[in-house]
Protein backbone atom coordinates (compact mmCIF):
# COMPACT_ATOMS: atom_id res chain seq x y z
CA UNK A 1 0.00 0.00 0.00
CA UNK A 2 1.35 2.99 -1.14
CA UNK A 3 -0.36 6.60 0.79
CA UNK A 4 0.98 9.79 0.11
CA UNK A 5 0.34 13.46 1.55
CA UNK A 6 -1.68 15.32 4.45
CA UNK A 7 -3.98 17.58 4.19
CA UNK A 8 -4.64 16.64 0.44
CA UNK A 9 -6.00 13.49 1.85
CA UNK A 10 -9.37 11.96 2.76
CA UNK A 11 -7.15 10.09 5.31
CA UNK A 12 -5.97 11.22 8.65
CA UNK A 13 -2.56 11.29 8.81
CA UNK A 14 -3.51 9.77 12.66
CA UNK A 15 -4.56 6.93 10.83
CA UNK A 16 -1.84 5.97 8.06
CA UNK A 17 0.71 6.17 11.40
CA UNK A 18 -1.49 3.84 14.04
CA UNK A 19 0.18 0.77 14.72
CA UNK A 20 3.43 1.89 12.39
CA UNK A 21 6.78 2.34 12.67
CA UNK A 22 7.35 6.10 11.57
CA UNK A 23 10.37 7.09 9.99
CA UNK A 24 11.67 10.47 9.21
CA UNK A 25 13.09 11.04 6.27
CA UNK A 26 15.22 14.16 5.29
CA UNK A 27 18.07 12.48 2.89
CA UNK A 28 20.63 13.12 5.40
CA UNK A 29 23.28 9.82 5.91
CA UNK A 30 21.82 9.50 10.06
CA UNK A 31 18.03 9.40 8.47
CA UNK A 32 19.49 6.36 6.02
CA UNK A 33 20.64 4.75 8.85
CA UNK A 34 17.60 4.97 10.57
CA UNK A 35 15.60 4.10 7.46
CA UNK A 36 17.89 0.89 7.37
CA UNK A 37 16.78 0.12 11.18
CA UNK A 38 13.22 0.82 10.44
CA UNK A 39 12.69 -1.70 7.64
CA UNK A 40 14.23 -4.12 9.90
CA UNK A 41 12.60 -3.50 12.15
CA UNK A 42 9.17 -4.09 10.11
CA UNK A 43 9.74 -6.89 8.85
CA UNK A 44 10.94 -8.84 12.01
CA UNK A 45 7.02 -6.86 13.70
CA UNK A 46 5.49 -7.45 10.45
CA UNK A 47 4.49 -3.81 10.72
CA UNK A 48 3.99 -1.08 8.48
CA UNK A 49 6.45 1.76 7.72
CA UNK A 50 4.79 5.31 7.93
CA UNK A 51 7.68 7.82 6.17
CA UNK A 52 7.64 11.59 7.18
CA UNK A 53 8.90 14.01 5.35
CA UNK A 54 7.96 17.59 7.29
CA UNK A 55 9.52 21.17 6.91
CA UNK A 56 9.20 24.35 9.19
CA UNK A 57 7.65 26.66 6.54
CA UNK A 58 8.33 30.37 6.11
CA UNK A 59 6.54 33.12 6.95
CA UNK A 60 4.52 33.84 4.77
CA UNK A 61 4.63 37.53 6.43
CA UNK A 62 8.29 37.92 5.79
CA UNK A 63 7.75 37.22 2.03
CA UNK A 64 4.97 39.03 1.67
CA UNK A 65 6.65 41.52 2.73
CA UNK A 66 9.62 41.31 0.43
CA UNK A 67 7.44 41.38 -2.24
CA UNK A 68 8.08 37.37 -3.27
CA UNK A 69 4.82 35.07 -3.46
CA UNK A 70 5.37 32.05 -1.50
CA UNK A 71 3.24 29.61 -3.45
CA UNK A 72 5.64 28.24 -5.28
CA UNK A 73 8.61 28.01 -2.70
CA UNK A 74 6.13 25.95 -0.80
CA UNK A 75 5.23 24.42 -3.95
CA UNK A 76 9.40 23.39 -4.75
CA UNK A 77 10.23 22.22 -1.10
CA UNK A 78 7.03 19.91 -1.40
CA UNK A 79 8.50 18.47 -5.06
CA UNK A 80 11.57 17.81 -2.84
CA UNK A 81 10.00 16.45 0.04
CA UNK A 82 7.91 14.02 -2.19
CA UNK A 83 11.25 12.79 -4.14
CA UNK A 84 12.78 11.96 -0.57
CA UNK A 85 9.92 9.84 0.17
CA UNK A 86 10.29 8.18 -3.62
CA UNK A 87 13.90 7.26 -2.63
CA UNK A 88 12.88 6.09 1.01
CA UNK A 89 10.40 4.21 -0.40
CA UNK A 90 12.40 2.43 -3.60
CA UNK A 91 14.96 1.60 -0.86
CA UNK A 92 12.10 -0.24 1.71
CA UNK A 93 10.88 -2.41 -1.16
CA UNK A 94 14.68 -3.52 -2.62
CA UNK A 95 15.27 -4.48 1.43
CA UNK A 96 11.46 -6.10 1.71
CA UNK A 97 9.00 -5.55 -1.25
CA UNK A 98 6.08 -6.78 1.73
CA UNK A 99 6.43 -3.82 3.85
CA UNK A 100 3.28 -2.09 3.80
CA UNK A 101 4.43 1.88 3.22
CA UNK A 102 2.39 4.70 4.17
CA UNK A 103 3.47 8.28 3.42
CA UNK A 104 3.22 11.98 5.66
CA UNK A 105 4.77 15.17 3.36
CA UNK A 106 3.66 18.42 5.10
CA UNK A 107 4.96 21.84 5.89
CA UNK A 108 4.95 21.82 9.89
CA UNK A 109 7.52 21.77 12.64
CA UNK A 110 9.02 18.49 12.25
CA UNK A 111 8.70 18.10 16.17
CA UNK A 112 5.14 19.32 16.41
CA UNK A 113 4.04 16.59 13.92
CA UNK A 114 6.02 13.52 14.74
CA UNK A 115 4.95 14.25 18.33
CA UNK A 116 0.90 14.04 16.85
CA UNK A 117 2.11 10.67 15.26
CA UNK A 118 3.49 9.34 18.18
CA UNK A 119 0.32 9.29 19.98
CA UNK A 120 -1.17 6.48 17.33
CA UNK A 121 2.24 4.81 16.12
CA UNK A 122 3.70 2.23 17.34
CA UNK A 123 7.57 3.30 17.11
CA UNK A 124 9.43 6.66 16.11
CA UNK A 125 13.06 6.31 14.30
CA UNK A 126 15.05 9.26 13.50
CA UNK A 127 18.41 9.53 12.87
CA UNK A 128 20.29 11.83 15.56
CA UNK A 129 21.28 14.63 13.20
CA UNK A 130 20.04 16.24 9.45
CA UNK A 131 20.64 18.87 7.12
CA UNK A 132 19.49 21.81 5.47
CA UNK A 133 15.93 23.56 4.91
CA UNK A 134 14.25 20.62 3.82
CA UNK A 135 16.34 17.88 4.89
CA UNK A 136 15.41 19.43 8.96
CA UNK A 137 13.13 16.54 10.55
CA UNK A 138 15.95 14.94 12.28
CA UNK A 139 18.11 17.68 13.87
CA UNK A 140 19.18 17.25 17.42
CA UNK A 141 16.41 19.41 18.92
CA UNK A 142 13.84 17.13 17.25
CA UNK A 143 15.60 13.69 18.21
CA UNK A 144 15.88 15.36 21.85
CA UNK A 145 11.83 16.35 22.09
CA UNK A 146 10.92 13.41 21.11
CA UNK A 147 12.57 11.57 23.20
CA UNK A 148 11.58 13.52 26.50
CA UNK A 149 8.08 14.53 24.83
CA UNK A 150 6.33 11.16 22.71
CA UNK A 151 3.85 9.17 23.49
CA UNK A 152 5.36 5.72 21.90
CA UNK A 153 8.92 4.48 21.88
CA UNK A 154 11.58 6.21 19.81
CA UNK A 155 14.77 4.93 18.33
CA UNK A 156 17.89 7.03 17.40
CA UNK A 157 20.38 5.94 15.53
CA UNK A 158 23.63 7.50 16.71
CA UNK A 159 26.49 7.30 14.68
CA UNK A 160 29.04 4.64 14.91
CA UNK A 161 33.12 4.69 14.92
CA UNK A 162 32.81 0.86 14.81
CA UNK A 163 30.96 -1.86 13.08
CA UNK A 164 28.91 -4.28 15.76
CA UNK A 165 30.09 -7.61 15.55
CA UNK A 166 27.45 -9.79 13.74
CA UNK A 167 29.70 -12.94 14.81
CA UNK A 168 29.76 -12.42 18.46
CA UNK A 169 26.75 -9.72 18.92
CA UNK A 170 26.69 -7.71 22.14
CA UNK A 171 22.87 -8.03 22.42
CA UNK A 172 20.43 -5.64 23.86
CA UNK A 173 21.27 -3.60 27.21
CA UNK A 174 18.30 -2.24 29.13
CA UNK A 175 19.33 0.02 32.34
CA UNK A 176 16.88 -0.12 35.01
CA UNK A 177 16.33 1.61 38.40
CA UNK A 178 15.06 -1.25 39.93
CA UNK A 179 11.75 0.00 40.88
CA UNK A 180 8.06 -0.10 38.42
CA UNK A 181 9.17 2.96 36.43
CA UNK A 182 11.51 0.92 34.51
CA UNK A 183 9.36 -1.89 33.88
CA UNK A 184 8.27 -0.40 30.10
CA UNK A 185 11.53 -0.04 29.22
CA UNK A 186 12.33 -3.45 29.99
CA UNK A 187 9.27 -5.31 28.75
CA UNK A 188 10.12 -3.53 25.39
CA UNK A 189 14.13 -4.63 25.90
CA UNK A 190 12.93 -8.02 26.24
CA UNK A 191 10.39 -7.90 23.31
CA UNK A 192 13.13 -6.66 21.39
CA UNK A 193 15.85 -9.18 22.25
CA UNK A 194 13.50 -12.00 21.75
CA UNK A 195 12.06 -10.58 18.00
CA UNK A 196 16.35 -10.35 16.98
CA UNK A 197 17.53 -13.58 18.72
CA UNK A 198 19.70 -11.80 20.93
CA UNK A 199 20.73 -11.90 24.11
CA UNK A 200 19.59 -9.36 27.63
CA UNK A 201 21.45 -7.64 29.80
CA UNK A 202 19.57 -5.37 32.56
CA UNK A 203 22.08 -3.24 33.86
CA UNK A 204 21.13 -1.25 37.18
CA UNK A 205 23.80 0.84 39.07
CA UNK A 206 24.46 0.87 42.64
CA UNK A 207 25.03 3.84 45.07
CA UNK A 208 28.36 5.53 45.42
CA UNK A 209 28.34 3.94 49.06
CA UNK A 210 27.68 0.30 47.48
CA UNK A 211 29.88 -0.19 44.63
CA UNK A 212 33.39 1.22 43.51
CA UNK A 213 33.07 3.36 40.11
CA UNK A 214 33.27 0.42 37.30
CA UNK A 215 33.24 -2.32 39.47
CA UNK A 216 31.06 -5.74 38.68
CA UNK A 217 29.21 -6.37 42.05
CA UNK A 218 28.26 -10.60 41.65
CA UNK A 219 24.82 -10.50 41.78
CA UNK A 220 25.19 -13.40 44.44
CA UNK A 221 26.92 -11.10 46.97
CA UNK A 222 25.29 -10.94 50.25
CA UNK A 223 25.95 -7.10 50.43
CA UNK A 224 23.95 -6.42 47.16
CA UNK A 225 21.33 -8.93 47.80
CA UNK A 226 19.19 -6.41 48.35
CA UNK A 227 19.67 -4.57 45.16
CA UNK A 228 19.84 -7.91 43.62
CA UNK A 229 16.14 -8.69 44.81
CA UNK A 230 14.59 -5.39 43.83
CA UNK A 231 16.15 -5.62 40.51
CA UNK A 232 14.87 -9.10 39.88
CA UNK A 233 11.21 -8.21 41.27
CA UNK A 234 11.35 -5.16 38.49
CA UNK A 235 11.45 -7.59 35.42
CA UNK A 236 9.93 -10.71 37.05
CA UNK A 237 7.76 -12.66 34.97
CA UNK A 238 9.56 -11.31 31.39
CA UNK A 239 12.18 -13.72 31.24
CA UNK A 240 9.04 -16.19 31.52
CA UNK A 241 7.05 -14.33 29.29
CA UNK A 242 10.60 -14.76 26.67
CA UNK A 243 12.23 -18.07 27.59
CA UNK A 244 14.26 -17.86 24.55
CA UNK A 245 15.73 -14.80 25.51
CA UNK A 246 19.32 -15.39 27.69
CA UNK A 247 19.31 -13.07 29.92
CA UNK A 248 22.09 -11.27 32.50
CA UNK A 249 21.65 -8.95 35.40
CA UNK A 250 24.86 -6.43 35.93
CA UNK A 251 24.81 -5.20 39.13
CA UNK A 252 27.53 -2.32 38.99
CA UNK A 253 28.89 1.12 40.88
CA UNK A 254 29.05 4.55 39.57
CA UNK A 255 27.62 7.33 37.90
CA UNK A 256 24.59 5.91 36.53
CA UNK A 257 25.12 8.12 32.95
CA UNK A 258 28.79 7.02 32.79
CA UNK A 259 28.14 3.63 33.55
CA UNK A 260 25.45 2.80 31.20
CA UNK A 261 27.54 4.11 28.61
CA UNK A 262 30.36 2.23 29.40
CA UNK A 263 28.00 -0.85 29.16
CA UNK A 264 26.63 0.52 26.07
CA UNK A 265 29.80 0.34 23.74
CA UNK A 266 28.99 -2.59 20.93
CA UNK A 267 26.06 -3.32 21.65
CA UNK A 268 23.45 -3.84 19.08
CA UNK A 269 20.53 -1.98 20.74
CA UNK A 270 20.40 0.13 23.99
CA UNK A 271 16.92 0.93 25.72
CA UNK A 272 16.37 3.40 28.36
CA UNK A 273 13.13 4.71 29.91
CA UNK A 274 11.85 7.60 30.09
CA UNK A 275 8.88 9.11 32.99
CA UNK A 276 6.26 11.13 31.07
CA UNK A 277 5.06 13.39 34.16
CA UNK A 278 3.18 15.89 31.79
CA UNK A 279 4.40 19.84 31.78
CA UNK A 280 7.46 18.33 33.63
CA UNK A 281 8.94 15.11 32.59
CA UNK A 282 11.69 13.69 34.82
CA UNK A 283 14.42 11.20 33.77
CA UNK A 284 14.07 7.37 34.98
CA UNK A 285 17.87 7.03 36.30
CA UNK A 286 17.93 10.93 36.23
CA UNK A 287 20.13 12.48 33.19
CA UNK A 288 21.10 8.98 31.89
CA UNK A 289 18.48 8.87 28.86
CA UNK A 290 19.40 12.45 27.70
CA UNK A 291 23.30 11.29 28.16
CA UNK A 292 22.80 7.92 26.48
CA UNK A 293 21.28 9.73 23.64
CA UNK A 294 24.13 12.32 23.25
CA UNK A 295 26.95 10.19 23.72
CA UNK A 296 26.21 6.63 22.70
CA UNK A 297 26.82 4.46 19.36
CA UNK A 298 23.93 2.67 17.25
CA UNK A 299 20.55 2.26 18.20
CA UNK A 300 19.35 3.84 21.66
CA UNK A 301 15.32 3.42 22.23
CA UNK A 302 14.02 5.30 24.60
CA UNK A 303 10.29 4.53 26.18
CA UNK A 304 8.08 6.64 28.03
CA UNK A 305 6.60 5.05 31.23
Amino acid sequence: MNTTGHEHLSTPVSELAAGAIVVGVDGSEAAADALAWATGQAVLTRRPICLVSAWKPVSNVWLAQAGIDPGPIEEEVRKAAEGLLDDAEATVAEVSPSVEVHRVVHGEDPRSLMLALSREAHMIVVGSRGLGPVKSLVLGSVSASLARHAACPVVVLRPRTEPVDTEHPRGVLVAVDGTERSRPAAEVAFEQAAARGLPLTVLHCLPWDRGASGQKMDVHDPTVADVAAMVAGSVAGLAEKHPDVPVGTALVGGLPDEEVLRAARGRDLVVVGHRRTGLIDSVVLGSVSLAVLEHAEGAVMVVPG
